[in-house]
């Protein structure tokens, strides 16, 4: 467990707050969902590029950055949900990483066959510390934690898009996300499946 001493009030807040809405009864099909996160995109590149093994480009605008992600979508009324994630996967330095994400999202287009949904709201990344890495210039966003293990950041505004299509109009659906970060203009994209809960 990451104890962040600083900011551990704002984690918890960050983590317990969708549990306030989980125990409402739901308007409509609730979902779950397992990804592969494959690609991280930096504009216009990263200053600390050289130290990316997977970069497809000497800046660093994109690399390759294998990971997971799990996903519970709770299915408030009409086009609405609140939708919770979490990651584990390997950094542009192939260093351990973990975000949790909570979001309020709409559903722009929904019907059986098809759902395209907008989510925003915050996020907490952490990674192990690149301070080890020779080389390595800081971040001036990521702060350390206590024990100089790990390097962290909470981001207010997280928006958050997914394009879902259930063949057949059955409940196992493949889809697409990308997770942005505005303020430091990062980029993550995805895939995978999701399985509607109920009918």
């Amino acid at each position: 467990m990451i104890l962040l001493r600083t900011n551990a009030k704002h984690i918890i807040i960050i983590i317990l707050f969708p549990l306030l809405f989980l125990s409402n009864k739901g308007y409509s099909q609730d979902q779950v969902g397992i990804y592969v996160c494959g690609l991280t995109m930096h504009i216009p590149g990263d200053k600390n590029a050289s130290l990316m093994p997977l970069k497809l480009d000497k800046n660093g605008l994109f690399v390759i950055n294998i990971g997971a992600a799990l996903q519970y979508r709770k299915q408030l009324k009409g086009r609405w949900s609140i939708d919770l994630i979490q990651t584990f996967q390997a950094d542009c330095a192939l260093k351990k990483s973990y975000g949790t994400g909570i979001s309020i999202g709409y559903d722009f287009i929904k019907s059986k066959k098809q759902r395209l949904t907008f989510a925003v709201g915050p996020g907490l990344f952490i990674r192990k510390s690149w301070f080890v890495l020779d080389g390595y210039l800081p971040v001036e966003y990521l702060k350390e934690s206590a024990n100089k293990k790990w390097e962290y950041t909470i981001l207010p505004i997280v928006p958050h898009f997914e394009y879902a299509f259930y063949p057949k109009n059955k409940n196992l659906g493949i889809s697409t996300y990308c997770i942005f970060d505005p303020i430091n203009v990062i980029a993550n994209f995805g895939f995978g499946v999701n399985y509607k809960l109920k009918n």
